[in-house]
């Protein structure tokens, strides 16, 4: 078999915390997800994958797995439940976290913030006010004092653009604000701010601290490719979802939105979650959304191609990358497998044609709450049973183990778990071969 990854990469899962934790009380989203239809089949996020409990059960199949590093993200919401009360009893969970990681010899990488907000800091403006640059910068250094070294790699803001787009743009997440933008504006420029705080924060606990800036990437198509409005839309779109942040932060002139931010660059990798590909018109009465509608790809295959030439993109920065999401949302693990072979099989073309690849993390590593579809839509390696939340590994996760543990992966092996994959006709590379 040849090996198709360096061995110096590192291979993991994402364990998400409202996804994956359940029980967290305090934060916007688990009241938001209380009124009828706003979640799939009305569930809530109440238990999730058990992942709070169960965390260490949890590394310990990904050790057996072969897994060599491990994305996790703290609660804001549960270690300052309230205004500068801070739960230690929190804080010595997510210490603990990173420790049993680091004990199983499982690289951890922590992000600080994920989509999700305390009730109280929503109450105040979200990401819209000021303060909340200053109350996270706060909340930051006491989570990073409280883990130590046992995480050498932080993300401050997980995807946070994403999740102003749905928040502040489409509407469809809290805090549903639609309009002409402003918010959206001010909103961008205070989650700028925020990772400049928090990067400020982890160089002084230790500047050996590396710091990522983290992106969710989509490939924008016009709807017409005729139509300069279209073009023009599908540009903004990417501008906005991908570019923004790492523009304002690594020193480079953002594109559009913000001004900017620091000549200083202020991120050592690039984190880079694959959103897939879509389609874009221009919609003039839709501001908040950027004046336009962007709708997937029918195809699940074929909406996931790209990230080669995205990861292409995106070492154009410089700096080396992390590939935060490998989303393995399918309907079954059969096409679950097939994404995962796709998505290998191009970043690894990336590699070959120059992108410097630190990490890979599949999200995600278990079956959990999966925003407003609930638990309707699965991306796990592990199969998280309802009734009895038991962990099943899923075909997925055993095609993943080889690739962990080898680079590679033999034709053997491919046959029992994904005997029907073919490589798609968008990259060079070989693999998998035997």
């Amino acid at each position: 078999m040849d090996i198709a990854f360096p061995k110096s990469l590192f291979f993991g899962a994402v364990a998400s915390a409202h996804e994956a934790e359940g029980g967290a009380v305090d934060t916007d989203w688990q009241r938001w997800e209380q009124r009828p239809g706003r979640i799939r089949g009305d569930a809530t996020s109440a238990t999730a994958a058990g992942h709070y409990e169960r965390f260490a059960q949890d590394f310990a199949l990904a050790r057996q797995f072969g897994h060599t590093a491990h994305l996790f993200t703290v609660e804001w919401a549960r270690v300052e439940p309230r205004p500068g009360a801070f739960d230690e009893d929190a804080l010595r969970h997510y210490a603990a976290v990173a420790s049993t990681l680091r004990g199983l010899g499982i690289t951890p990488y922590c992000a600080l913030h994920h989509v999700t907000l305390p009730r109280w800091i929503a109450d105040g403006g979200g990401w819209t006010s000021a303060e909340t640059v200053e109350r996270f910068a706060a909340y930051a250094r006491r989570v990073i004092a409280a883990i130590g070294s046992d995480c050498a790699a932080w993300i401050p803001l997980l995807d946070p653009m994403y999740a102003i787009m749905r928040g502040y743009g489409l509407g469809d997440w809290p805090p549903e604000r639609t309009g002409l933008g402003i918010a959206r504006g001010r909103a961008v420029t205070h989650v700028v701010a925020a990772h400049l705080a928090a990067w400020r924060a982890i160089k002084e606990a230790d500047s050996a601290h590396q710091v990522g800036v983290s992106i969710r990437a989509t490939r924008s198509e016009p709807v017409d490719p005729d139509s300069a409005w279209d073009l023009r839309a599908a540009w903004r779109w990417d501008a906005f979802a991908a570019w923004l942040l790492p523009d304002a932060v690594l020193g480079v002139r953002p594109r559009i939105g913000v001004p900017h931010a620091e000549d200083t660059p202020a991120a050592d990798f690039i984190g880079l979650a694959w959103g897939g590909r879509h389609r874009v018109r221009f919609a003039a009465l839709r501001p908040a959304s950027l004046c336009a509608v962007a709708t997937p790809l029918a195809d699940l295959r074929e909406a996931g191609t790209g990230l080669d030439a995205m990861l292409a993109e995106t070492a154009t920065y410089g700096a080396p990358i992390v590939v935060t999401g490998i989303d393995l949302t399918a309907p079954d693990d059969a096409t679950r497998c097939v994404l995962l072979l796709d998505r290998l099989r191009e970043i690894r073309c990336a590699m070959r044609a120059g992108a410097d690849v630190r990490a890979v993390f599949a999200r995600s590593l278990l079956d959990g709450f999966a925003w407003r579809d609930g638990y309707a839509a699965r991306s796990g390696l592990f199969h998280v049973a309802r009734d009895t939340l038991a962990r099943t590994p899923n075909d997925s996760a055993y095609l993943f183990k080889e690739v962990c543990e080898t680079g590679g992966l033999r034709r053997g092996t491919l046959g029992r778990h994904c005997p029907h994959w073919e490589p798609l006709p968008n990259c060079e590379e070989p693999w998998p071969s035997g």
